[in-house]
C-alpha cells in the first residue's frame, strides 16, 4: 500500500517543510523494485518540469541516481535499497537552487523511511524563485570578455552575515542564483585581475548591499581592470 505525504505549508524564504517521514509497506505481493515517486509543484500547485530530484541516503551519506520531473511534474526513482532518504528539488535554469545549503535559506527536505519493499509517495512544493545576477565580465581596455588563465570567482555574502557566503567559479559570460528579498554583496576575482567590488560610485572600496525580488533579473557588465603591479616582466 502506498503512504502519500503532501506539503501543506511552505518556508516563506524557500522550498518546503517536512511535517512527519514517509513510510513505505509492503504489500501481500511486494513490487519488483522499491521506490520514491511523486510529484514536484510551484507554490501556485502547478507541476513543474525538468527539475532534478535528489534522493540522499543518511544511514551510508550517499545521494542515489537523479530523477528530473517530466512534463506534469512526475518523477520516479527507484531501485533503492531499505533506509532513510531525505528528498529535494532544485533547477539552476528555473530559478531553484538547493536550498538544503544555508545560503539559500537551509530548508530541511522531505524525510523518506523505506522497508525491504514498497513504494513511498511525495510531493515537492519548490519556491519562491531564486533572483538571478547574469552579465558578463569585460577587460577594461579591450571591452571584450576576459580571458583568465584560470576560471573567475564570485564572491556572494549576506550583508549581515558574512559567515554565511557562497562562492562560484565559471566563465565571463556569467549566471548565478541568489536568495530573494535578501540584501548581498558581490565581489569579483580572476587572475591577472585587480578584485571588483559591487561598490559605492563615491568610494569604490565600500560594499553596496542589493537584494533582488523573487525572479528578478540583475544584468551586470563589470570592467576588471587589469593587475599591471603583478605582471611578469617582458
Amino acid at each position: 500500500m502506498d503512504l502519500v505525504w503532501c506539503v501543506n505549508c511552505f518556508a516563506a524564504t524557500f522550498l518546503l517543510l517536512s511535517a512527519c517521514p514517509v513510510q513505505a509497506q509492503c504489500d501481500e505481493k511486494p513490487p519488483a523494485e522499491t521506490r520514491i515517486v511523486g510529484t514536484v509543484l510551484d507554490q501556485r500547485g502547478q507541476p513543474l518540469r525538468d527539475i532534478s530530484v535528489q534522493a540522499f541516503l543518511k544511514q551510508t551519506g550517499m545521494y542515489m541516481p537523479t530523477a528530473d520531473s517530466n512534463n506534469d511534474g512526475q518523477f520516479v526513482i527507484g531501485d533503492l535499497e531499505p533506509g532513510t532518504y531525505d528528498i529535494y528539488g532544485e533547477s539552476d535554469a528555473a530559478g531553484y537552487p538547493n536550498t538544503t545549503l544555508s545560503f539559500y535559506g537551509g530548508e530541511n527536505p522531505i524525510e523518506v523511511t523505506l522497508g525491504n519493499c514498497g513504494t513511498a509517495t511525495v510531493v515537492l512544493v519548490l519556491g519562491p524563485k531564486a533572483g538571478v545576477l547574469n552579465g558578463t565580465l569585460l577587460d577594461s581596455v579591450t571591452g571584450r570578455p576576459i580571458a583568465s588563465p584560470h576560471a573567475p570567482r564570485f564572491i556572494v555574502e549576506r550583508a549581515f552575515n558574512r559567515e554565511d557566503s557562497i562562492e562560484f567559479s565559471g566563465p565571463a559570460k556569467f549566471r548565478w542564483l541568489v536568495p530573494p528579498w535578501v540584501e548581498v554583496t558581490l565581489k569579483v576575482t580572476a587572475e591577472g585581475y585587480r578584485p571588483w567590488l559591487y561598490a559605492d560610485p563615491s568610494d569604490p572600496s565600500k560594499p553596496l548591499p542589493f537584494q533582488l525580488e523573487s525572479g528578478e533579473e540583475k544584468i551586470l557588465k563589470i570592467e576588471l581592470e587589469r593587475d599591471t603591479q603583478h605582471e611578469s616582466p617582458k
